[in-house]
């Protein structure tokens, strides 16, 4: 008798817990943390950075978190003068990855990096044999600013020529292995590209969701 009471009992629970679940369904991720969050995080990135003003704080972490020298103000003037040169050649925000590959490529963002087998020097490794004549003084490789504005003089050139190519990767392979003139290098970059859009990425879904909870 007891068995038979005991069986009576587990089922009518089960059967209340089976019920309670069917009308109180767990609440789905966008459920969780609000319906905006299922736009695609492409688009919530493309929503954040509608201003170049916008962008120089994310591309200014970002730099500071993968330089071999952390400094937060030469991140931040890193940053501005990327911001300012891709505005200045009408480079489309959609390279900043790019862009991003190339010069931590050279130099993992050192303004001081000097290659002792070349003339090459700072953030861009400018070939000084070759181009000390785009500086006002000879020493200005050094300065962040300067050197990527000279970087991006060599970069638009390239930009240029294979502005025609709709591939993305396809167009900054080719501009990459102009840039340093070697396929090894290029493929480098290429290969940090990946990195460069995950930060980018987890950067903005984070402020993203920051945002959403916030509201």
């Amino acid at each position: 008798m007891s068995n038979y009471l005991l069986f009576l009992i587990l089922w009518f629970i089960s059967g209340f817990c089976v019920g309670y679940s069917l009308e109180h369904p767990q609440p789905s991720v966008e459920e969780k943390m609000g319906p905006e969050l299922s736009i695609p995080y492409v688009e919530a990135c493309s929503l954040s950075c509608t201003s170049s003003e916008g962008m120089v704080g994310p591309v200014s972490e970002i730099v500071f978190e993968v330089m071999s020298y952390p400094d937060e103000e030469i991140a931040g003037v890193i940053a501005n003068e990327i911001i300012y040169q891709m505005n200045k050649y009408e480079i489309t925000q959609d390279s900043l990855p790019f862009i991003l590959a190339l010069f931590y490529t050279e130099s993992h963002f050192n303004p001081n990096a000097a290659n002792y087998t070349s003339s090459a020097r700072g953030i861009g490794q400018i070939m000084m044999s070759l181009h000390s004549d785009k500086f006002k003084n000879y020493e200005d490789w050094k300065n962040p600013a300067c050197n990527i504005a000279v970087a991006f003089q060599l970069i638009n050139g390239g930009y240029g020529n294979y502005k025609s190519i709709e591939d993305l990767s396809e167009k900054w392979y080719l501009i990459f292995k102009r840039y340093c003139g070697r396929s090894s290098y290029a493929r480098a970059a290429m290969d940090n590209v990946e990195m460069f859009q995950k930060e980018i990425n987890s950067y903005y879904l984070l402020k993203f969701t920051e945002y959403q909870y916030k509201k």
